[in-house]
């Protein structure tokens, strides 16, 4: 606006690339978008559903330029022909229906607003979902849940397979090294705060770092202190639920990571919950494809809910008072080393 404000004023409408995509999916003249996708302008007022008027003047922003706002899972029109053509689809008649937030639709697929879910991919999140905004808390992002009435709390650790992915190519190894990885005790101590820190702190100029790194430590030492870094961080995130009210006995989890059974078992030692591997692990597209569905997605709520295994947090007297030890060492370093 500043910098081109002939660019600026010309602009027909501001969209986020999923309102790009639905646009061309259709005929459709209209910009469209759901509520879920809206609040992640930060322009979108989710108490009042529509967007927010303050925030656009102090901006200069006029409202007919943004996106229309329809209900998450709104039939908008019908697949265009050259989408048909393009994708080789022969049938004639497609509707076009508006999704949600990967996170709204993980949260939607497993528990239909109600439980807290994790879900492992690039980053890790814990998901909840609560019937208003009265017990707002600055650990969490607020958003509007796929049930539009109702809203989704996240816990955020910004960088959790993304790290794991890093760490692995250093190795020039893939997940099948875990399977190697140590199960005892290790002096190594990480905090994975590799861009920045999200929940509960959010600090995003936060650093990472290494604590009782030796010239005996291996490398899957060094894995095994990263995936316990991560799961501090979760036993964190749990503890700030808590704070609210929540209890958390045990976690849905889903997502790429929760292939890994050696992962599971490290977050259920260190976090002491129950850990429930889901046999689908992709909630968001499992979320997707239940939304579709409409009123007949209940039929498929038992499916979708099947777990694959349970992990119990060990009962090993010597790793639980380790696992303890540790974590109060991790907060003790960020708190000492303003890394919060």
């Amino acid at each position: 606006k500043g910098r081109r404000k002939d660019l600026f004023e010309n602009i027909r409408k501001f969209l986020l690339l999923l309102d790009y995509i639905i646009y061309r999916l259709t005929d459709n003249e209209r910009f469209l978008t759901d509520p879920t996708i809206a609040n992640r302008t930060l322009l979108y007022n989710i108490r009042r559903r529509k967007w927010d008027g303050e925030i656009l003047s102090a901006l200069d922003i006029d409202e007919d330029k943004l996106p229309e706002v329809v209900p998450t899972g709104a039939i908008i029109g019908e697949l265009n022909q050259k989408v048909r053509r393009l994708l080789r689809i022969n049938k004639k008649r497609i509707e076009v229906m508006i999704g949600g937030g990967d996170q709204q639709l993980a949260l939607y697929a497993l528990n239909n607003g109600r439980g807290l879910i994790c879900n492992l991919g690039s980053g890790g999140f814990l998901l909840k979902s609560v019937n208003d905004l009265k017990m707002m808390d600055k650990s969490f992002i607020y958003g509007v849940h796929t049930d539009n009435n109702i809203y989704i709390m996240e816990g955020v650790i910004i960088n959790f397979g993304l790290a794991l992915d890093k760490f692995l190519k250093l190795l020039n190894r893939g997940y099948d090294v875990l399977k190697d990885a140590p199960r005892t005790k290790t002096e190594v101590l990480v905090l994975p705060f590799f861009s920045g820190r999200g929940s509960p702190t959010w600090n995003p100029a936060c650093k990472s770092l290494v604590k009782g790194i030796t010239l005996w430590s291996s490398k899957l030492e060094l894995m095994k202190a990263l995936l316990e870094g991560l799961s501090f961080e979760l036993k964190q995130i749990i503890e700030s639920f808590e704070r609210l009210g929540y209890e958390v006995e045990e976690l849905k989890v889903t997502g790429g990571l929760a292939a890994n059974d050696y992962i599971l078992k490290i977050i259920s030692d260190v976090t002491e919950r129950r850990i429930l591997k889901m046999k689908y692990l992709n909630s968001t597209a499992l979320g997707a494809y239940l939304l579709s569905l409409g009123s007949e997605a209940t039929k498929f709520r038992n499916v979708v809910n099947e777990v694959e295994k349970v992990f119990e947090p060990g009962d090993d007297k010597d790793m639980r008072n380790y696992y303890g030890e540790k974590y109060y060492e991790y907060l003790r370093v960020i708190k000492e080393g303003d890394l919060a």
